[in-house]
């Protein structure tokens, strides 16, 4: 059996910045890390975090050895390999220019040089089917950002950027990992400050379980399951690796329905994640796979894993601990548990925990499998002439706020003949928001739910703005003319009344559900 005693890791502190460090071949590697990320902006100020990683850097002399910075939903990553004294002098000069940003140092010049960089990167920051999964479970808020476009990081101004870097960007939400001992004379001075929590990212908006038209090709699944920090992550370790070695047998080598699947976790809190299961396949099979997938998921909850399925996991994770590496991914992980991040327990424990899986576990890790799934398909694996009410869940649906009585406004001439608008259609905006009917439909937004409006350009300059889109933060909107109601250009100018300024644009909107 592999040994599976813990490699040594060495910890100190530099200007108050946890420092955790391995002996592991190879040049020096720092990896600085911010406990923040995209889940931590807003929908108006969505790009700041990766805004500021640019601006981090872009006020350095040029650097000649490998660097890179990196924003993810909830860490960014500053890292450099190189000779101890290079790799010391980027971390010192990064440090001194995030301080620089968080007291407002940042040239109106740069600023709009490096907005137009993030523009023309253009970069998500997970994958798309897992930012699209994201999005539609959460909507515009939290998590759910991983899928926002940042329509608004033109507006962005230095004494947002500089309050978002005073707040995150500190000694006290950091740490850093290195694979040797610190460089003599390392200095990282960061602002003071102290590590900034995750924000609660609210339930799904919509009932669950539910189904969406994904923009892929492939197959995407979520579900909620226990997280790193709870005492089940051995039986978590042992759902991913089993499922993907079933459905490989199954469904690629029994039936040459699937190409791979891969199976990863999204921490929500340090006791919940949300596991997101992909299949790589021809679209047309997609419901039967997804049917496929569920059923070996309720086997495993209702079923266990065997002896040997137990026992093939615990060889591949012991192996692992022969990868020469582990001591830098060890010290990474006490660094990211230090800072609130991360949450799977050193290599040891977690083989401990693998060994001692029971099928009670397997039960409780996929207790809330039913009441929290959702499915995207690709389009080309719906029926054609499908409706609106999914193949295997319904479509997730918009859950109209209260927003109380308001002025009325009736359908008019226009929208008689507007394809879509129904004859009962009416627009009500009121003190509490504003609510469309019609159809058999209620789609209502209280003025505090809307993240943003997207306005169509007028025909002409000066002219009447009159189509907007009202986007909410459940992630739903609701196309607006003022040609469809009598009085519809006084019902558009009460919102752009009421919704700030700061988050109304005048753009076309690539929007997820449009109701």
């Amino acid at each position: 059996m592999t040994s599976t005693a813990p490699p040594q890791i060495h910890r100190t502190e530099v200007d108050g910045v946890p420092v955790y460090w391995a002996d592991t071949p190879g040049r020096l590697e720092a990896h600085l890390y911010f406990r923040v990320g995209v889940r931590d902006e807003s929908f108006a100020t969505t790009g700041i975090t990766h805004l500021i990683e640019h601006l981090a850097y872009s006020r350095l002399p040029a650097i000649k050895h490998e660097h890179n910075g990196q924003v993810e939903l909830g860490l960014t990553t500053f890292s450099a390999t190189g000779r101890p004294e290079a790799v010391a002098a980027t971390l010192e000069d990064l440090c001194g220019s995030l301080g620089a940003i968080a007291a407002g140092d940042v040239a109106p010049e740069l600023l709009a040089t490096e907005l137009r960089v993030l523009e023309a990167e253009g970069s998500l920051a997970v994958p798309p089917h897992l930012a699209e999964a994201l999005g539609t479970r959460y909507g515009l808020r939290g998590l759910g950002l991983a899928a926002a476009e940042p329509v608004f990081a033109e507006r962005l101004t230095r004494g947002e950027v500089a309050e978002f870097a005073a707040r995150f960007f500190t000694r006290g939400n950091s740490a850093l990992v290195l694979s040797g001992p610190p460089p003599e004379g390392l200095r990282l001075p960061l602002p003071e400050g102290t590590r900034d929590g995750w924000e609660t990212t609210p339930t799904a908006p919509q009932a669950l379980p539910a189904e969406y038209v994904s923009g892929g090709d492939g197959l995407v699944l979520s579900f909620s399951l226990p997280g790193d920090g709870s005492p089940l992550v051995g039986a978590v370790a042992v759902l991913g690796t089993v499922l993907g070695d079933r459905v490989r047998a199954t469904l690629r080598r029994g039936r040459g329905l699937v190409y791979d699947l891969d199976f990863g976790c999204v921490a929500v809190t340090p006791e919940r994640a949300l596991a997101v299961v992909t299949c790589e396949l021809k679209p047309a099979n997609a419901v039967v796979v997804a049917r496929e997938i569920l059923s070996t998921l309720r086997d495993l909850r209702d079923r266990g894993v065997t002896a040997d399925e137990l026992a093939d996991v615990l060889a591949a994770f012991e192996e692992a601990g022969d990868d020469p590496q582990l001591p830098l991914w060890e010290a990474r992980d006490e660094a990211l548990r230090r800072i609130g991040v991360a949450f799977q327990p050193p290599h040891d424990r977690l083989l401990a925990a693998i060994g001692s899986v029971t099928a009670r576990d397997m039960e409780l890790v996929l207790a809330d499998l039913e009441w929290s799934l959702l499915v995207g398909l690709p389009e080309e694996s719906l029926p054609e002439g499908d409706d609106a009410d999914g193949v295997l869940y319904p479509r997730p649906a918009h859950r109209p706020a209260d927003v109380g009585p308001g002025t009325e406004y009736r359908r008019g001439i226009a929208g008689a003949v507007a394809m879509g608008v129904p004859r009962d259609a009416r627009l009500s905006i009121g003190e509490g928001g504003l609510c469309m009917a019609g159809g058999g439909t209620v789609h209502a937004f209280g003025w505090e739910d809307i993240a943003g409006v997207a306005w169509e350009a007028p025909a002409k300059e000066g002219a009447a703005r009159r189509a907007c889109t009202v986007i909410g933060r459940d992630g739903f909107v609701v196309s607006l003319v003022s040609g469809w109601f009598r009085g519809g250009d006084r019902a558009l100018a009460a919102i752009a009344d009421r919704v700030p300024a700061r988050l109304q644009y005048t753009e076309t909107v690539d929007a997820r559900r449009e109701s």
